[in-house]
């Protein structure tokens, strides 16, 4: 029997947190899922700047630029994630 489905899901993915949590509560109602949780990971964006050769965190959704340098040419390598991680199952 499964637990627990884990979800990695970044702001950039186009998916509300609240919203998949709320559909994920009316697909397992009354199926043999309804005791099985959804856990949710929020990931940060994360940008590559070819200005400083970085990695870095953006300040928020609508900074999208280097924290380090301030350079706007930067790239998108994280935050679009929507996907499963792990699943826990019970013996």
């Amino acid at each position: 029997m499964i637990k627990a489905v884990h979800v990695r899901l970044g702001p950039l993915s186009g998916v509300v947190e609240k919203s998949l949590s709320a559909a994920y509560e009316l697909a397992r109602d009354g199926t043999e899922f309804a005791g099985c949780e959804l856990v949710v990971e929020e990931t940060p964006i994360i940008l590559h700047c070819a200005t400083c050769e970085t990695d870095c965190p953006a300040e928020s959704i609508q900074e999208i630029s280097c924290s380090l340098c301030g350079s706007q040419d930067v790239s998108v390598v994280g935050g679009r994630e929507l996907e499963v991680t792990a699943l826990e199952i019970e013996a």
